[in-house]
């Protein structure tokens, strides 16, 4: 995703599956339906899929700034 320095730098802090695995707190995941900077079925899909207490909520009719699109909503709690 980013220039090779910098993509190391982000990978050397992301966590495996199997350490994801074991994060045992629920976790609220909001990603917009429409992002086509951080795609969803790339990132928050198998996020919520590897955090065993994990809570997905696919904003519709947005895209990659969910709380500005979504304000209300996103500052409200109605996920």
């Amino acid at each position: 995703m980013f220039p090779e320095t910098r993509q190391q730098h982000v990978s050397d802090m992301a966590l495996s599956i199997d350490l994801l695995e074991k994060i045992n707190f629920p976790v609220l995941l909001i990603h917009g339906r429409d992002d086509r900077v951080i795609l969803l079925q790339d990132t928050s899909y198998k996020l919520a899929l590897a955090l065993p207490n994990a809570q997905l909520h696919v904003s519709p009719a947005c895209r990659h700034w969910v709380q500005i699109e979504k304000t209300k909503e996103f500052a409200g709690s109605s996920y």
